[in-house]
């Protein structure tokens, strides 16, 4: 796994999703960054011999591909950007829901970090956010449908 480039995929996608028009669309959970690491992954695995971006390894299971050392490197990656942390009290069980936000974002960072990411990768991050955003039945399906 390289935890550079992951930390850096991570922290783009929410400063892509700070980015929606709505408040509400703006914050992201831990699932919506794996699936959004994962077709960043798979996007960039087409132009390059099926290598991946992040070179994690990836399981599968009933909601699609899933990666402990993705969902381990979400909140090191969000803190070191000073993302704010909700913890929502769920109605459905012990756990609470989490999500993320990201309030003020430096251009010339966003602007640094997607050079650094490239153009396969930037530019899947940007098509898949604003079209799934923080819908997590929506974009499970459109992962679902399109696991390799």
């Amino acid at each position: 796994m390289n935890e550079a480039r992951l930390k850096q995929l991570i922290q783009y996608t929410l400063a892509v999703a700070s980015q929606e028009d709505e408040y509400y669309e703006k914050d992201l959970g831990p699932i919506h960054f794996i699936k959004y690491v994962y077709l960043a992954d798979m996007e960039y695995a087409k132009f390059n011999n099926g290598v991946t971006f992040t070179d994690v390894n990836w399981q599968f299971y009933h909601f699609g591909p899933w990666s402990n050392e993705v969902n381990m490197a979400i909140e090191p990656g969000l803190n070191a950007i000073y993302a704010e942390k909700k913890e929502i009290p769920s109605d459905y069980g012990n756990s609470d829901y989490i999500r993320w936000s990201l309030q003020n974002i430096n251009d010339a960072w966003l602007s640094c970090l997607g050079l650094e990411l490239g153009l396969t990768v930037v530019s899947a991050l940007k098509k898949y956010v604003h079209q799934f955003k923080n819908n997590t039945a929506a974009l499970l399906n459109f992962v679902g449908l399109h696991q390799n």
